[in-house]
């Protein structure tokens, strides 16, 4: 397999967000990849979704007050492919740090991220309000065209020349038994 870059530009996929305090559906929507612009301005009042080539962007609308209490949300990206590598499997998801959120739970499948929150407090750093956000780069690896490399055991290696040599012996061999046979019969 190699690395390449790949770009969900173009890609259609899905996100759904839930609070999963209440529990309470803020977006479930299939979503064009466009850049630039935000995918989804809006999630039922409360956050927006900003997708890239290789990053995804999570961020409130609204800023947060010092201390305030931020609810556990679980946060799904899903059904995501690449415009320009379509062969790619995600391999795995960079969180940058940013001060006023701990990091969630990852899920990741061949091309899905779900990540998994708890509620918090929010810390802002010693300002009176803040946004929450959370960035992710998202890192994948793409098989080249016509399949991917399986590695071979020498074992096999050795079965199958065996086997080749065995197979150009037997009329060697047999040829060698009827010229005795002949020469046998001849004395």
């Amino acid at each position: 397999m190699i690395p390449a870059f790949a770009s969900l530009i173009g890609d259609t996929m899905h996100v759904k967000i839930t609070d999963t305090t209440i529990p309470f559906l803020l977006c479930d929507q299939d979503v064009v990849v466009m850049d630039p612009g935000v995918e989804i301005p809006d999630c039922f009042g409360q956050i927006k979704v900003d997708i890239d080539g290789n990053s995804i962007w999570v961020e409130s609308l609204a800023p947060f007050a010092n201390g305030g209490l931020i609810p556990a949300l679980t946060v799904e990206f899903t059904e995501m492919h690449w415009t320009n590598n379509p062969n790619g499997i995600i391999t795995g998801v960079t969180i940058l740090p940013t001060s006023n959120v701990p990091n969630p739970t990852e899920t990741i499948g061949d091309h899905s991220i779900i990540l998994t929150g708890n509620q918090f407090n929010i810390d802002c750093g010693g300002q009176s309000t803040c946004l929450v956000k959370l960035h992710l780069d998202i890192e994948t690896i793409h098989t080249a065209v016509g399949g991917e490399f399986i590695g071979i055991d020498s074992t096999m290696v050795l079965a199958a020349g065996a086997q080749y040599t065995a197979a150009w012996m037997i009329p060697v061999i047999v040829s060698g038994i009827g010229f005795a046979i002949v020469i046998a019969r001849k004395f």
